[in-house]
């Protein structure tokens, strides 16, 4: 009778020990990035991104778009994948329904920092309601910032 006993706890530590391993490895520990499909470009016809640094450290997480008071709203989800800080820039020019660009008086490169496996939430918003069409650049920033 003993050895039954001694045998059955053992098997209830066994599954004790591997319900808390399969625990541990479910999701329990610290967030990780989604692993990236290199194979596909992050470019798409909205977004470009002009540096190979950008495209093995950053993972285009979401984008979308709304309007704000008749004006074309960007938004676009970044993440950091690296174990650093990331410096980048973004740029978003504009076009109407036509295809014709839109004129933005301060049309520079904006820098950004992402810690590293965070996101950043970028929106830019078209200084025209004629805005139809973006495309976003993002860049390595220089250190300057």
């Amino acid at each position: 009778m003993m050895r039954a006993d001694a045998r059955r706890m053992i098997a209830i530590a066994s599954c004790v020990l591997l319900l808390t391993a399969a625990a541990i490895v479910a999701g329990c520990g610290p967030s990780r990035p989604k692993p990236q499909n290199y194979n596909e470009a992050l470019d798409t016809d909205t977004v470009t991104m002009l540096d190979s640094k950008v495209t093995t450290q950053v993972s285009r997480q979401k984008e979308w778009t709304e309007r704000v008071n008749g004006f074309l709203k960007v938004h676009l989800i970044l993440r950091n994948l690296s174990g650093s800080n990331l410096k980048l820039e973004a740029k978003t020019q504009f076009r109407d329904q036509d295809g014709a660009g839109i004129e933005v008086a301060n049309l520079t490169w904006e820098p950004i920092t992402i810690n590293p496996h965070e996101d950043y939430h970028y929106t830019k918003l078209c200084p025209n309601q004629n805005g139809e069409l973006y495309h976003v650049y993002v860049r390595i920033g220089s250190e300057e910032h």
